[in-house]
């Protein structure tokens, strides 16, 4: 019988690029060594860190505070940083928003590999959620120290060393439970007196407590619980730009429970997870005949083309 080879058509979502828009009070280098990593600080107190390579590693009492902070006196506990989007660099550096008691939003992108010791110590006293990417490797001790940002979730399984989360008095920390956010290594089990809530990941989808949660923020959110999987995974690949309606969503979700691969940018893909990690399917696609298995044989088999 000959086989049906199943294709959806997408409507793509345009990907744009915004520069944001006010003046800039101050700009520079704060890159290592060989990095190309520059920062503009705007008047209302956003920040943008953008480039390649490493940014520098940063502490007040050696004289090296980051650029973007107050050098010395009564005002270096009033760091004027309130937002920070930091794209492109792969690491952030040492103590680079230590004191940053303004800073109330934090955007981290997937070329970041590692956050370095103290970088948001003493600064998340008004955050809402900090979402460590899953390209995060590695996380050094100190990271959050004395933070009181509200909720600290790392969606990938990164090393973590040291006291990361020493004194995050009031915060809850969602990790998978591939790590152990409980170790005593990463905190000191007396300082610490928030929550550890560990989860899993299927397909994209958080579990958590036996919910489905389509994102990192709605899972800190939790009266955004997902009704079924069908329907999460659905939201999950609208909020990744993978379809542009929760019709064609739904498409997606269904040609993967009905077996069929899913077609996108002119590749195929066997699973919505294939999909989200890039697994596409070879172009010429064969299956083993079991019907024509030749009798008295253990290997000669009929393999058609599908």
């Amino acid at each position: 019988m000959k086989k049906l080879f199943f294709t959806l058509t997408l409507t793509l979502i345009p990907f744009y690029t915004f520069a944001y828009e006010g003046t800039i009070s101050q700009s520079g280098s704060c890159g290592a060594t060989d990095a190309d990593c520059h920062y503009d600080l705007y008047e209302d107190g956003h920040l943008e860190i953008s480039g390649t390579g490493k940014m520098s590693d940063f502490y007040y009492p050696t004289g090296n505070a980051a650029p973007w902070a107050p050098d010395d006196g009564p005002d270096i506990y009033d760091n004027p940083v309130k937002s920070v989007n930091i794209n492109g660099v792969t690491s952030i550096g040492q103590w680079a928003f230590l004191w940053c008691n303004n800073l109330e939003n934090v955007q981290i992108s997937d070329s970041v590999k590692e956050v370095n010791t103290g970088a948001f110590e003493q600064s998340g006293n008004h955050i809402e959620n900090i979402i460590i990417p899953s390209s995060v490797e590695k996380i050094t001790g100190w990271a959050f120290t004395n933070s009181d940002t509200a909720n600290i979730i790392i969606e990938g399984t990164p090393e973590l060393i040291g006291n990361v989360f020493t004194n995050t008095r009031n915060a809850k920390i969602y990790c998978s439970s591939e790590i152990d956010c409980t170790n005593k290594g990463v905190y000191n089990d007396i300082d610490y007196q928030g929550t550890v809530i560990p989860y899993d990941k299927q397909s994209g989808v958080y579990l958590l407590d036996g919910q489905m949660y389509a994102s990192p923020i709605d899972m800190a959110n939790t009266q955004n619980a997902c009704v079924d999987m069908d329907t999460c995974k659905a939201k999950v690949l609208k909020n990744k730009g993978y379809c542009s309606s929760d019709e064609a969503c739904a498409a997606m979700v269904e040609a993967e429970n009905a077996n069929h691969p899913i077609e996108y940018k002119n590749k195929s893909y066997a699973t919505i997870d294939d999909l989200l990690k890039g697994k596409h399917m070879p172009k010429r696609i064969y299956t083993i005949d079991e019907a024509n298995r030749v009798a008295g044989t253990k290997n000669r088999v009929s393999i058609k083309y599908r």
